[in-house]
Order: structure tokens, then sequence, then C-alpha cells
């Protein structure tokens, strides 16, 4: 390949990526990123805050939880 091939190649790489715009994102995440505690006894009780963080909160949404731990019903 010529350079000249190359150089028509980048520029139209760099064009196709220009004109057709990056998807909507939206990023999710929490804060903490972990639930840590290893000094708990059967029958004891552990509460954390958990903050759930968006990139872009223009309207508010409802969030659903569910937890899998075996023997922590209710």
């Amino acid at each position: 390949m010529n350079v000249k091939k190359i150089v028509s190649l980048l520029v139209l790489g760099i064009l196709c990526l220009s004109l057709f715009p990056k998807g909507v994102s939206a990023d999710l995440g929490i804060s903490p990123p972990y639930i840590r505690n290893a000094g708990l006894a059967p029958g004891s009780v552990f509460e954390q805050t958990i903050y759930v963080i968006r990139s872009e909160s223009e309207e508010d949404l409802e969030a659903k939880v569910e937890f899998n731990v075996p023997g922590a019903d209710g």
C-alpha cells in the first residue's frame, strides 16, 4: 500500500467517526463500591448507606434493590 492510500483511509476513518455521533451514554455507579464487615455474628444488625450515582440526572428514576443472601430473610 502506498502512502496516498493510507492517508486516504485514515482521513475517511476520522471523517466517519466524526459524522456518526456516539450513542447515548448514562453512567451508573454506587458509592462505596463494596460492603465489608467481617465481624458480624448471627443475629447482629449491620446498616450502611449506599449512594446510587448517575451521570445524567435530569429526572428522578425508581430503583429496585434485590439481595441474594441466604438466611437473611426480612
